[in-house]
């Protein structure tokens, strides 16, 4: 695609973002998916001095009805948040579980976060729980640390002490410092011996071993920076 030539530069071309959004532009009113969802971006970021969130919201809207989970992702945010759209928690969570449902990591996040809370969705742990391993599995660092605190507090899953301390260790190991600071709960506060604490780290090598971590950084998206938002997160200082 050419405005993805402008857009990326290389390969002999110079990166012109006003040519790319040209073509870009071009391209999504002729259906290209992919273009709409690209063209969505620009207005979104501002990018080439263009910020617009009705119109984003516009061409995801028609990315995510054409199945890009990217755009999916996108709409859900912002009908939650309100950019865009009507606030309206509930269209959020179906387009966050059609993007889930495709794969995208930071979808499984919010979708785990509105079964935990009960935000346009009936309230369900175990779902909650569900969601967050899946995007534990795939390196979340987020969804490890809810995952070690639903283990923890047996909320959603059977209380396990050991999981909790291995995806604890998996999510500090990821730079998440609120999981740092839960390993440390649960050891100051006597909630695992060091046998408990071996077992964990070993399990925490064998899923490291096991798991390659082949999500691209866009997966991540905003979901760390922009999920505080969303939760209302259980506090670090106690497990109890």
């Amino acid at each position: 695609m050419l405005a993805r030539a402008f857009d990326e530069g290389g390969n002999g071309v110079s990166k012109n973002e006003k040519a790319a959004r040209y073509y870009y532009r071009a391209a999504a009113y002729n259906g290209s998916p992919m273009a709409q969802f690209r063209l969505g971006l620009y207005f979104a970021s501002g990018q080439a001095g263009l910020q617009d969130d009705k119109i984003a919201a516009y061409w995801f809207g028609k990315a995510a009805n054409a199945g890009v989970p990217d755009a999916q992702l996108l709409l859900g945010e912002s009908y939650y948040f309100g950019r865009g759209n009507v606030q309206d928690p509930a269209q959020a969570f179906g387009w966050f579980h059609k993007a889930a449902m495709g794969g995208n990591v930071p979808a499984s996040v919010y979708l785990a976060f509105s079964y935990r809370y009960g935000m346009g969705t009936k309230r369900d742990n175990r779902l909650a729980v569900h969601w967050f391993r899946n995007a534990a599995n795939h390196w979340n660092p987020q969804a490890q640390f809810q995952l070690a605190m639903c283990y923890a507090k047996g909320v959603g899953a059977s209380k396990d002490i050991v999981k909790a301390y291995m995806w604890a260790t998996l999510a500090s190991r990821n730079g998440y410092q609120n999981a740092t600071e839960l390993c440390d709960v649960l050891e100051n506060q006597k909630l695992i011996n060091d046998k408990a604490i071996r077992e964990a780290k070993q399990l925490a090598d064998v899923f490291t071993r096991t798991n390659s971590m082949t999500v691209s950084a866009s997966q991540f998206h905003d979901v760390v920076e922009n999920i505080h938002l969303y939760e209302n997160p259980p506090q670090t200082n106690s497990v109890q």
